[in-house]
């Protein structure tokens, strides 16, 4: 059955208004030029700023007031009833965790609420629909499936299982009654599909264009200095407030807006409240899982392994992902504290056991021959006068096939984006790069042109880096 998106339900109702309602309406929810416009573009424009795409303009006391400014309350009625429920868009994008309210279930196609979330099967072979945040969750809202019904289904740890289910008692699964999809699969379309670990890993050869759209100056440094590609295993070494957060939100951003077709995962682990909330806000619509640094490591760590194998089991069915994971560093520190001791110790307290986990989830970066690509940027804490952050990124130094380093000396200057472009770089560039990109990289390196103030001024002549290659050979003539 055919979903529809939030934006065509706005859409189907906004064209049966007449333009004068329209232009009511978009004066109060902050249109710009809202009397002006024609009721195709208006109607665009309401949508955006509904669903979050754009913010509202402040409203103007100049200019004579509006002759009209009455609204049925049906009308508003309406869009909030349109706004309340769930946002199938969204469900289709494996995104929602949450189970549908029975507000929401009023509304649905089903008679029965549908639960939508992950699948966790344990070691008994039985499982839970995880709605929250990937993990257990206590009101009730997670549904249990059987060992067997696993089986029959060929259900994988990981799928996002959309069902309808059968509420119990309170603080209790629900129980399932019809399995609607599996990873937005209806049943018989998900079944042919091949193990994550059995899938041929090759080079990243497809850019991840970060600036193309936004300009913003981080971006374009690193499509130029380290550019990403679908299945890139990238890590980001920062040290303590040199704006690693920033530059990670940043390429949230990007991707959230300028590449629908990827499944973005946000990963933050033992990360401030504060944090969570201000990434949640600047992607809304994608996955954000979160443990913070108030939960248990047991519990970071189980966000970890689900949303991981959530990730694989995308790729599975040829999608493209990027997990986006802050940060490494505190992830091993997790497992650290959970796994059983192997009598080993390292430098500064880090069990060897305790990299397993991480490693795997790192590793598991990649681009496949036969099916989608995973592509992880994460981050790994340096110089934060801990002795076992240090080991654990002289683990995984070396380990990624794409490197960005940020300066603490350019961060204490006040520079950012404070990007090292001497160390920074991607392995096997050429096959993301043009060869013109290629060519100008080499001439910046080969020069010397990796300050990153010097950098900033280029890019400040120049509207995007298409503009900056072209006109590269003329700057470096005027160096001779």
């Amino acid at each position: 059955m055919e979903l529809k998106t939030t934006e065509q339900r706005y859409r189907e109702f906004l064209d049966t208004l007449p333009l004068s309602t329209l232009r009511i309406l978009g004066r109060q929810y902050g249109v710009a030029a809202a009397s002006s416009s024609q009721k195709s573009a208006l109607v665009g424009d309401i949508i955006d700023i509904l669903t979050g795409k754009t913010q509202p303009v402040p409203r103007s006391n100049r200019g004579a007031p509006a002759k009209q400014t009455y609204i049925d309350p049906a009308i508003v009625d309406r869009l909030n009833e349109i706004r309340s429920r769930a946002d199938e868009d969204g469900w289709q994008r494996k995104v929602i965790f949450e189970v549908a309210s029975p507000d929401e279930a009023g509304h649905s196609s089903y008679d029965d609420p549908v639960y939508t979330g992950i699948l966790e099967i344990t070691p008994g072979g039985y499982g839970f629909v995880r709605a929250d945040n990937c993990q257990p969750s206590a009101a009730g809202k997670d549904v249990f499936l059987s060992a067997p019904y696993i089986h029959a289904m060929e259900l994988r740890t990981g799928d996002f299982i959309a069902c309808t289910a059968q509420p119990r008692q309170k603080n209790e699964a629900a129980a399932i009654l019809e399995l609607l999809s599996v990873n937005g699969l209806p049943q018989g379309k998900y079944n042919a599909r091949p193990v994550f670990e059995t899938l041929t890993a090759v080079y990243p050869t497809e850019k991840i264009g970060l600036s193309e759209q936004c300009g913003d100056d981080a971006l374009r440094m690193l499509d130029l200095f380290a550019p990403i590609g679908k299945g890139q295993r990238a890590l980001i070494t920062a040290p303590p407030k040199a704006g690693k957060t920033t530059l990670l939100k940043s390429v949230a951003r990007a991707i959230h807006q300028f590449h629908r077709d990827i499944e973005l995962l946000v990963l933050l682990i033992d990360e401030r409240p504060e944090e969570v909330t201000d990434i949640s806000f600047a992607v809304r619509g994608s996955t954000v899982v979160s443990s913070t640094f108030d939960e248990a490591a047991e519990h970071h760590v189980r966000a970890a392994q689900l949303l991981l194998e959530h990730a694989k089991r995308l790729v599975e069915h040829g999608k493209d992902v990027v997990i986006l994971l802050d940060s490494l560093t505190k992830l091993t520190r997790a497992y650290n504290n959970v796994v059983e001791s192997s009598g080993k110790t390292l430098s500064g307290g880090l069990d060897p056991a305790a990299l397993a986990g991480p490693k795997r989830f790192f590793g598991a970066a990649r681009k496949t021959k036969e099916a989608g690509s995973l592509t992880i940027l994460a981050t790994a804490l340096v110089e934060t006068g801990s002795r076992m952050d240090d080991v654990i990124y002289e683990e995984f130094k070396g380990t990624g096939n794409a490197d960005i380093f940020l300066s603490r000396e350019l961060a204490e200057r006040r520079i950012f984006p404070a990007i090292d472009l001497r160390r920074s770089g991607t392995r096997k560039e050429e096959l993301l790069l043009s060869a013109e990109e290629a060519e100008a990289v080499g001439q910046f390196r080969v020069h010397g042109l990796t300050d990153i103030a010097v950098i900033k001024e280029i890019l400040g002549r120049t509207a995007d880096n298409a503009e900056l290659v072209s006109r590269l050979p003329e700057w470096l003539r005027g160096l001779k």
